[in-house]
């Protein structure tokens, strides 16, 4: 009986592990897909490609930091109940994430490119050769990094 305990304990470490990997690469790549989509919007409607850049991340960031919350405050509650059932809701997320993202690369994303070609034209040609701002515009992406620490690490999640 003791050995069936350490069994489940040890399959519950694996599941609480599996958890938090699989949730943190949606919220990655989920954040990244919700960036991806303001900022095609914005080079067709705003015709300023730093601002429509800059806005991306920041939202991407923002989405990021509110999902993450809502993630742990998520887990928090219902951690204790069925942890198998929560990494397959995880790993079910995760590609569901992916097939929305193919699918918008594939059809929208596309389509957008060759219906608004000037726009995107004039969105590149702005980036090409700014190696320096866009290596200080990427340092957001160790935000997510921190924001993911303190909020692994507060103490409340933990009481």
């Amino acid at each position: 009986m003791n050995n069936t305990l350490t069994e489940k304990q040890e399959s519950n470490i694996l599941h609480y592990f599996g958890i938090g990997a699989f949730s943190i690469l949606t919220l990655f790549e989920l954040c990244g897909f919700l960036g991806d989509i303001l900022k095609d919007t914005l080079i067709i409607l705003v015709p300023n490609p730093k601002a429509t850049y800059i806005l991306s991340v920041l939202t991407s960031l923002v989405t990021f930091t509110i999902m993450l919350l809502l993630l742990v405050k998520k887990i928090k509650t219902s951690f204790r109940n069925n942890s198998r059932k929560l990494l397959i809701t995880a790993i079910v997320c995760l590609f569901a994430t992916w097939c929305l993202i193919i699918c918008y690369n594939q059809f929208i994303s596309d389509y957008l490119v060759s219906k608004f070609s000037d726009n995107y034209n004039a969105y590149n040609t702005f980036w090409k050769g700014k190696y320096l701002l866009r290596g200080y515009l990427s340092i957001v992406s160790v935000l997510y990094y921190v924001i993911l620490a303190f909020a692994v690490l507060k103490k409340e999640n933990y009481s």
